[in-house]
Order: C-alpha cells, then sequence, then structure tokens
C-alpha cells in the first residue's frame, strides 16, 4: 500500500548522456504515487528535448528564463512541489529500483524521523561499479548529526525528506556552495531532528569527467575549504558550540582527504587543540550527543596516526 506523494525534483542541464537513464529510474520504480518535477537550467545541448520526450503525467515541466545553477533550480523545484515527501535528484545519477518504496515505508514506520538515506555506489559513464561511496558507521542518528558537524555523510540524491521539515523551517539550498548544497540542507535537516538510514541500496552516483565537483576540485579548491569551515562554525554554533574562523579552517584543512602531504608535528598539535576545545565545550554545553561527537573525533586521531 502506497503511503503518500513522492515529490522528486531533478534540475536538468546539459547532461544529455545521462537525462534519459536518470528520468527512467524515476518512472520504473515500483512506487507509483509520484509527481516529477523537471526544471530546465537552461540547457544547450539536447538535453531538455530528451526530458520532454517521456509520455508520462506524473512528470511537471519548469523551465527557467536563465541559468540559476542546481541550489535556485532546486528550490524552485520544492516551491512547485506538492509532496508529502521529497527526492533531490541529479540528472546523471540513478535510482535503483524499490529505493522510494523502502524509503516511504521506513519513514512511515518512523514517525520521529525527518529523513532517511542509506548506501550508495559509484558508477561510470556505462553505469559500471566503481566503488561504495563510504558513509561510515551511520546506523545511529545521534552519529550522523556529530559527524554532519564536521563533514559530509550524504550524497543528496541518496535522501528522502519529509517535505514539511523543509517548509515548515524554511530550509533552502544554498548559493555559491561550491558542491557543499548537499552537506548545508542536511546539516540543517539534522538541527530539526533525527535522520536515519536503511542498510538498502538507494543510489547509483555517476563520476565522470564533468562532474561539477571535479572542476571545483580543480579551480575553486580555496573557496570550498573556506565555504566548509563557514558550515562547520555553523553546525557547531548551532549546538552551542563557537569555536574561531581560525580554528575552524585549522580542523576543515586537517580532515581533508584532499590534503597532499602528512600533516606535521606543529599542525597535528593544533589540530588535536582544536578537538580538544569541541569536545570540552560540548561536556560544558550538555550537548546531547557529546559522546558521538567525541566518537567521531576519536576517528579522526586514529586516521590521522594511521597517516603518520
Amino acid at each position: 500500500m502506497e503511503k503518500g506523494l513522492v515529490s522528486i525534483i531533478m534540475p536538468v542541464f546539459n547532461a544529455k548522456e545521462y537525462i534519459e537513464d536518470a528520468i527512467l529510474s524515476v518512472i520504473k520504480q515500483d512506487y507509483s504515487d509520484l509527481e516529477i518535477i523537471l526544471i530546465d537550467d537552461r540547457s544547450s545541448d539536447g538535453s531538455w528535448e530528451i526530458a520532454k520526450s517521456f509520455n508520462d503525467d506524473r512528470i511537471r515541466y519548469v523551465v527557467n528564463e536563465k541559468n540559476l545553477g542546481v541550489s535556485e533550480s532546486r528550490n524552485i523545484g520544492m516551491d512547485k512541489s506538492s509532496g508529502e515527501f521529497i527526492i533531490f535528484l541529479d540528472h546523471d545519477d540513478i535510482m535503483p529500483k524499490g529505493r522510494i518504496r523502502r524509503h516511504v515505508a521506513y519513514l512511515s514506520d518512523n514517525t520521529d524521523k525527518v529523513a532517511v538515506g542509506g548506501r550508495i555506489f559509484n558508477i561510470d559513464n556505462e553505469n559500471n561499479y566503481l566503488s561504495e561511496f563510504d558513509i561510515g558507521e551511520c546506523g545511529d542518528p545521534e552519529y550522523i548529526k556529530a559527524r554532519l558537524l564536521f563533514q559530509g555523510v550524504f550524497i543528496g540524491g541518496a535522501v528522502t525528506y519529509r517535505t514539511s521539515v523543509l517548509k515548515d523551517n524554511n530550509i533552502r539550498f544554498w548559493a555559491n556552495a561550491y558542491g557543499l548544497e548537499d552537506h548545508i540542507l542536511s546539516v540543517e535537516v539534522s538541527k530539526k531532528g533525527d535522520i536515519g538510514v536503511i542498510n538498502n541500496l538507494v543510489l547509483w552516483y555517476r563520476r565522470h569527467d564533468r562532474n561539477t565537483e571535479k572542476e571545483i576540485f580543480k579551480y575553486h579548491l580555496a573557496e570550498r575549504v573556506s565555504k566548509m569551515a563557514e558550515i562547520c562554525r555553523y553546525a557547531l554554533d548551532a549546538d552551542g558550540i563557537s569555536i574561531s574562523k581560525e580554528d575552524s579552517f585549522l580542523l576543515i584543512n586537517g580532515i581533508s582527504e584532499r590534503r597532499k602531504r602528512p600533516l606535521s608535528n606543529g599542525e597535528l598539535g593544533e589540530i588535536l587543540m582544536v578537538f580538544e576545545k569541541i569536545e570540552k565545550l560540548a561536556r560544558e554545553k550538555k550537548v546531547r550527543n557529546a559522546d558521538c561527537i567525541s566518537a567521531v573525533l576519536k576517528d579522526y586521531r586514529i586516521w590521522f596516526c594511521d597517516e603518520n
């Protein structure tokens, strides 16, 4: 039995090689109570013509007046959505069959959860399996909240949200987020309730030469690190844990997997001092998941030891 309308929001921009697979993966789900909102962000490669070729009355077409980017396009789709649940799927990713049904069943049975994620497989241009995206030991919602203080946990298309938690709290995608849009949304949602996880594959995430993330790492890495440090401060501050801008940069640069060399002893010492500040403030402020914050920071300490 289907338990609520699900809105699928998909901005479309120059993805002619992948858009058909992405849309078909939604249409062929074994859950039919869907509205599929496709937003043309002024594609110029024929993507929109492919998107419009589908004959399915569940699809709604929206055309931006100009190129607005993924964040604003998703926000437009959210404003036009009417589902009880909402999924933001990228134009080059694929949902495995059964994903929507399983997520809706989970959220229907777990009314205390505001969103749910799951396992993610990386695939290449030809849909070949590459690897599994590491979401860590995320069975505990409090651990998810703790990890989100410092890094992303889910790729956006892997999460199903209760629409009410987004609209009632005016949670929107940030502009100029340098590829961190999904992470910021998860952080904000996690402050409003618990995010669950199912131990099932929920997304095939496509990695290819034209991934936006690759361009950002190549041309805007400094801006991305700065934005990540800003998000870290924002997330910690919401829990009553305030750290300086300098400390947030130390922390984010230290835990970044894009770091090109091991930390020096001096750098490691400075970062560990930041960890200690955070743990102390979490205890003093009686943050509910202080133990989970310590567990996440312990994981980073182990990583540092292994690296050095």
